[in-house]
């Protein structure tokens, strides 16, 4: 065999020579913009092919991002598209990099990609549990995203890897995509009579619908078009419906009290597009910090309530219990009390144990306050 200088072997293609094995997964992208992936320009060694010549790097360590985004940190993004607000251990993206485009990172490498994008603002993370799952929920900030990273949705199942070509690699089996799958069973799962709900519920609503319930927004542009929008982009990566109009309340709030922010705290522009593109890629909205629903507020009104309920009821017991024993005469107070007294509690403390345990049961049953009992009659109610 002619080999070429530095050991390459001149001439050696895939599919002439058996002995030599292609890597028939190179990494793809979830970039579609020509400017960042260098494999999608013409070769600049035609006669080399990846896997045939392992010592030459693959292409897709060499991009060249406007934003300066590297090729795992631009998969990443591509992937929480996908995924969105679930609980997602840090091993679970770094086997998802390897399965949708053919990346391999270990779990510790994805973290300080992670963390690379936390530190310069394009997402938030927190730890979060759901049952017996632990991992990380994260929340992109969409002002900050390039429009040309795609979300690895069911699309990308069968990734199409630019250096392998049809007829050259016929054996070639294309692992599915492990969010393709999880999707399927989330679609699964989820009852068809609440699939169509949804659905019917925003397919249903007017302009005048929308006005009614979101004044804010309607006022801003948002109306049936742009719902019919987002259920589309929704429904070709195969998520849910459920939160959207629960979004369009948090961010008709966040409107009628102007403090609709970016992540850096100023004003957003232009709500209309932020409500839209937030609902059409993530399929929430994030809950405002001060938000209280109006189920919240009942509950709040409802404990409120029975805290006033309580304090009248002690006050009124207290002050039925200062006249009872106010309208005891000597020798009703002195039955109460014993002829001797000799147990170490204070006359007053022991006076007001007897109407609660034998006076105010009566009492209370009574519509309205009752202040009377004088002499011998509150003593001797005691013994009825």
């Amino acid at each position: 065999m002619i080999t070429a200088p530095g050991g390459s072997h001149a001439g050696v293609h895939p599919g002439v020579h058996s002995g030599v094995q292609p890597d028939v997964h190179p990494s793809t992208l979830a970039c579609d913009l020509t400017c960042a992936l260098a494999s999608t320009l013409p070769p600049v060694r035609p006669d080399v092919h990846p896997g045939v010549h392992p010592e030459i790097p693959d292409d897709i360590n060499r991009i060249s991002c406007r934003k300066g985004l590297s090729a795992a940190q631009i998969n990443i993004i591509g992937l929480l598209l996908a995924i969105g607000p679930t609980v997602t251990p840090y091993k679970q993206l770094s086997a998802e990099l390897e399965r949708v485009y053919s990346m391999i990172r270990s779990p510790g490498a994805v973290r300080r990609s992670v963390e690379r994008l936390v530190n310069r603002g394009y997402l938030r993370r927190k730890q979060a549990k759901v049952g017996t799952s632990q991992g990380v929920t994260f929340t992109l900030i969409q002002e900050m995203l390039c429009p040309h990273i795609r979300a690895a949705g069911p699309c990308l199942c069968a990734p199409v890897h630019p250096a392998v070509h049809p007829g050259v690699h016929p054996d070639a089996d294309f692992a599915p995509s492990i969010l393709r799958e999880k999707i399927d069973r989330n679609i699964l799962s989820i009852s068809s009579e609440n699939s169509k709900r949804y659905s019917a519920l925003l397919e249903s609503l007017s302009e005048e619908d929308i006005a009614f319930h979101w004044p804010e927004l309607a006022r801003v542009g948002f109306g049936t078009v742009q719902i019919r929008q987002i259920m589309q982009r929704r429904a070709q990566v195969g998520e849910t419906l459920e939160h959207i109009m629960q979004g369009l309340t948090y961010a008709e709030w966040e409107l009628a009290r102007e403090c609709m922010t970016t992540h850096k705290g100023e004003p957003v522009s232009t709500p209309l597009n932020w409500v839209f593109k937030i609902l059409a890629t993530q399929g929430y909205y994030p809950r405002p910090a001060a938000y209280i629903s109006p189920a919240e507020q009942a509950e709040r009104d409802r404990e409120a309530t029975t805290r006033r309920e309580k304090k009248a009821y002690e006050a009124r017991r207290e002050a039925e219990a200062d006249a009872w024993i106010a309208s005891l005469t000597p020798d009703a107070r002195q039955e109460i009390l014993g002829p001797d007294n000799r147990i170490a509690i204070p006359a007053a403390v022991r006076l007001r144990q007897h109407f609660r345990q034998h006076i105010w049961p009566d009492r209370e049953k009574e519509p309205g306050p009752q202040m009377g009992g004088h002499g011998e009659g509150g003593a001797n109610s005691h013994e009825q």
